[in-house]
């Protein structure tokens, strides 16, 4: 076999590898927290802080991870959390780790706010680099009232700062560094006794069914009026998002000083931000043809959006009635 030859499959085969790489990063890198179950004598809850599905995200394309940056929230009116001398988070790694280097570790606790900054800095092409899944750090958490707690079943919300999931990696086979932007992120609950995370939403087994020009949602067969009135915009079925998700099983927040709409329900976060006209799914924002809409102080939303709160979900539109099924 000549050298023209050689060299041609040698590119034929790096190209083949490159496309199955690429088409493998459609899928999500996922940030999540795992609580463990409360020392019912200290009050402390270790937290870990876990990163899964690389390899299927885009490892093989993106490289490793040398810069890793988020921000999340705790309820200072359940927990304090613990911080160095310096206020920032007490950062636990060990050979357990990804992270093993304490001095990669940049962080910032407002104790008032009940709000954690994280950064995991190093050189693009250090050994230190992330490369695999795994749990990336610890930290802890201490019951403001471990007899109490203790013997309750109450869980408070740990959740990401949607803006603030950034991830840098670094190739050095191609000496190529991307910014990765198929990152999800998981908020959870955390109570005295917690279980592993499934990642996967609780069942609803509802059905929601949305007409255009009216006032009225239908769940399991019942109506009942609303105060908003579903239309079509574009040829798409905007309806309102209250009814919306608060019938699929989460629930909804408004934060006017923020034209911020945030629901909630069990590995399901979603946020439509008015202000920056921007909605996101677990920290990911979201491709819409047909953007959220604000009328008379309610927010509508495509019906589709369904889809990628409940993966497993259907929705059947039939002219200008959408049938919702979620299992």
């Amino acid at each position: 076999m000549n050298l023209k030859k050689c060299i041609s499959i040698l590119i034929i085969s790096v190209m083949m590898f490159s496309m199955v790489s690429v088409s493998a990063a459609s899928e999500n890198l996922k940030l999540y927290l795992e609580p463990q179950i409360m020392n019912d004598n200290t009050g402390d809850l270790d937290v870990k802080v876990n990163m899964n599905n690389f390899d299927a995200a885009g490892h093989l394309t993106y490289g490793d991870i040398y810069h890793l940056a988020f921000s999340f929230t705790y309820d200072t009116n359940a927990f304090t959390i613990n911080t160095c001398e310096d206020g920032s988070l007490d950062v636990a790694v060990d050979e357990t780790t990804l992270i093993r280097n304490i001095d990669a570790v940049k962080s910032k606790v407002d104790a008032d706010k009940g709000t954690v900054d994280f950064e995991f800095d190093v050189p693009k092409n250090s050994e230190a680099a992330i490369g695999s899944d795994g749990t990336l750090f610890r930290f802890t958490l201490k019951s403001n009232n471990v007899r109490g707690f203790w013997h309750s079943f109450d869980k408070y919300p740990i959740r990401f700062d949607y803006k603030s999931i950034k991830v840098n990696t670094y190739n050095y086979l191609v000496s190529k560094e991307y910014e990765v932007n198929n990152v999800i992120a998981y908020d959870c609950n955390v109570g005295a006794y917690n279980k592993a995370p499934t990642l996967q939403p609780k069942s609803v087994n509802k059905t929601v069914e949305f007409s255009a020009n009216s006032n009225c949602v239908t769940v399991d067969g019942e109506e009942t009026e609303t105060d908003a009135r579903t239309f079509i915009k574009n040829g798409v079925l905007m309806v309102p998002v209250r009814y919306l998700v608060e019938n699929i099983g989460m629930e909804i927040e408004w934060n006017g000083e923020e034209m911020l709409a945030s629901a909630y329900a069990d590995y399901i976060t979603l946020k439509i931000s008015m202000k920056d006209n921007k909605t996101y799914i677990n920290t990911a924002p979201v491709d819409m043809e047909t953007m959220p809409e604000e009328i008379d102080g309610r927010i509508y939303v495509p019906v589709t959006i369904v889809s990628g709160l409940y993966p497993f979900s259907t929705c059947t539109i039939d002219g200008d009635t959408a049938v919702i099924y979620v299992p």
